[in-house]
């Protein structure tokens, strides 16, 4: 607060501008090791493999820990207890978490997995994260032993029956308390308003995921969802695309940055009445909400795979100590439960029609099969051609003649 002014010659405001610095320092550290989506987890013996990243954090905790002394120290000169001073407890509190958590990252612990996120010039609005490999023990002492009851409620709860994709790690139905699980049918029509289709046509995934596009949007007036697992890839298609659609007045949105919101994005693909195409990644998979004739066809680019992090090495390594198949319940049903929530991006609305397109569906591995898993009651994968998918629209009744049942 500005009322408060230190005792000695420490400045606040110089130390907050060395602790950015510190902190940005770490942040183009990790940089190097990060994806794409400017993510990176931390490997184990992160201190041996990555000294220079762990100095730099250590000084930064160090810096942190000086800051939250500094405020204590004002906090004790001011001498009064008000609204001010708790305030001031709060954020000293915070500092000191933040301290930890970040000496905690570099640590020697197996069970925890340090992940930074937002890690892109200039390394000033980064985050981490530290996230157990097995989150259950937490789970159950922390909240589902202090309450009376639990429900869990999803539209994308099960791959197959089956909820370990989603909840696996949790552990829930391994506790001593009874519990049941019931999947309820959707009142939404979807064997008659959806038809899937893995794409027939092999190729470079970029020219053939602009060709879908296009094909697409000329035939429904736009009204097109593009869906990457591969910011690059999406970019490469954004380029063709647009050069594509030019002469039809058709436009195409995405994302300047993977961390980007996609709310503002999605309202003005919205508002402007499905005549456009939008593309995005994975903060677009899910939450994603387009009823009517604004949204009628989904294109997805490859099948959501995630990508080999520490995370996921150390906890599929746990489903095979426990005698599980680590392909089968967590890779393969990871993939899945993905696939399952962008596909339902499509259907919002009992009365929503559409088409789903799958660039890339992997048809000579043996899990092709395994696809419809993720599809509604009702629907399943057909192989189709790029030149038949204008006949699917037709049969659907898309395009200008579906604004019907917006």
């Amino acid at each position: 607060p500005p009322l408060l002014r230190p005792r000695t010659g420490t400045n606040p405001r110089v130390a907050r501008g060395e602790l950015l610095q510190e902190l940005r320092a770490v942040g183009r550290a990790l940089a190097p090791r990060a994806s794409e989506f400017g993510e990176v987890q931390l490997p184990a013996h992160a201190p041996r493999v990555m000294p220079g990243a762990a100095e730099l954090a250590a000084r930064a905790a160090d810096r942190i820990d000086d800051i939250a002394r500094l405020a204590a120290d004002l906090d004790e000169e001011r001498d009064e207890e008000d609204a001010i001073s708790e305030q001031i407890g709060r954020a000293i509190g915070e500092l000191r978490d933040a301290a930890e958590a970040l000496r905690a990252a570099f640590a020697e612990n197996d069970a925890v997995v340090a992940a930074f996120e937002g890690l892109a010039e200039p390394f000033d609005r980064w985050r981490m994260a530290l996230r157990e490999v097995s989150p259950a023990d937490r789970f159950h002492t922390q909240l589902l032993d202090k309450l009376e009851g639990f429900a869990c409620v999803s539209a994308s709860l099960f791959v197959d029956k089956d909820p370990f994709a989603a909840l696996g790690e949790l552990s829930i139905e391994n506790s001593d308390a009874p519990s049941w699980r019931t999947a309820l049918e959707s009142p939404c029509p979807y064997a008659e308003h959806m038809r899937v289709v893995a794409l027939a046509d092999r190729g470079d995934p970029v020219a053939l995921t602009t060709d879908v596009l296009a094909n697409l949007a000329r035939a429904l007036g736009g009204r097109t969802l593009g869906l990457f697992t591969s910011l690059r890839r999406m970019r490469d298609v954004h380029e063709r695309l647009s050069e594509k659609l030019r002469d039809d007045g058709i436009e195409v949105w995405m994302p300047r940055r993977a961390t980007d919101d996609p709310g503002a994005l999605v309202d003005r693909f919205r508002r402007a009445e499905g005549g456009g195409v939008l593309l995005g990644s994975r903060t677009f998979w899910q939450g994603i909400d387009v009823p009517g004739a604004a949204l009628q066809a989904v294109v997805i680019e490859k099948l959501p795979f995630e990508v080999p992090t520490e995370l996921r090495r150390r906890r599929e390594a746990r489903v095979r100590d426990t005698g599980g198949d680590a392909f089968e319940q967590y890779t393969l049903g990871k993939m899945l439960l993905n696939l399952k929530q962008m596909i339902g991006r499509l259907i919002r609305s009992e009365d929503d029609k559409g088409l789903v397109v799958v660039v890339d569906p992997r048809r000579d591995q043996r899990y092709f099969d395994r696809l419809s898993s993720a599809l509604p009651t009702g629907c399943a994968f057909e192989v189709a051609s790029l030149e038949e998918l204008s006949t699917i629209v037709t049969d659907l009744g898309l395009g200008a003649s579906g604004e019907s049942h917006s």
